[in-house]
C-alpha cells in the first residue's frame, strides 16, 4: 500500500521554502528602502512641507426631548472640534428681544474626546432657541417647544 503522505510533505516543504524566500527578499528590500530614499545631494537640506492650518473651532448640539413641559429637564449633547478638553461651554437661550443670555447654572466642559453634555430645566413656555457657546464659537441654535 502506497502512502499519500509523502507528496503532501514535499508540497508543504516547497511552499515553505518559497514563502521563506519571498519573505527574505521582501525584507531585504524593506531594509534597503530607507537608505535609498535619501536622494538629496550632500551639502543640501530638504524641507518638509508645512503643516496644514488647524480647522476652525466648531460645536454641534442635540437637545432631547425637542418638546418638553415647563420645568422638565432637557439633555444637551454634542461634539466639539478645535477646542481643548476641559474648556468651559455655556448654554444660552435666545430672549424675546433676540439677545442671547446664558441659562443660570448651566455650564459644562469639553471631555477628553471632544464631547460634552449638559442638562437644563426650561421654564419659558413657547418655542425657545438654545445654543452652546465657547468664546466666539457657537453651535447652530436648536428650537425646543416648551408647553
Amino acid at each position: 500500500m502506497q502512502s499519500t503522505r509523502k507528496p503532501f510533505r514535499v508540497r508543504t516543504a516547497l511552499v515553505a521554502c518559497t514563502c521563506a524566500g519571498l519573505l527574505a527578499g521582501g525584507a531585504g528590500a524593506a531594509f534597503a528602502t530607507p537608505a535609498a530614499a535619501s536622494h538629496a545631494p550632500q551639502g543640501t537640506t530638504t524641507q518638509s512641507p508645512s503643516p496644514s492650518p488647524t480647522a476652525a473651532a466648531s460645536i454641534t448640539l442635540l437637545v432631547v426631548p425637542s418638546t418638553a413641559t415647563a420645568g422638565d429637564t432637557v439633555v444637551m449633547t454634542g461634539q466639539t472640534k478645535g477646542l481643548n478638553p476641559g474648556d468651559e461651554l455655556t448654554v444660552e437661550m435666545q430672549g424675546s428681544n433676540g439677545q442671547w443670555k446664558p441659562l443660570d447654572n448651566v455650564k459644562t466642559t469639553v471631555n477628553h474626546d471632544g464631547r460634552y453634555n449638559a442638562t437644563a430645566k426650561l421654564t419659558t413656555k413657547g418655542t425657545v432657541k438654545v445654543r452652546v457657546v465657547h468664546g466666539s464659537t457657537a453651535s447652530t441654535p436648536v428650537s425646543v417647544t416648551v408647553n
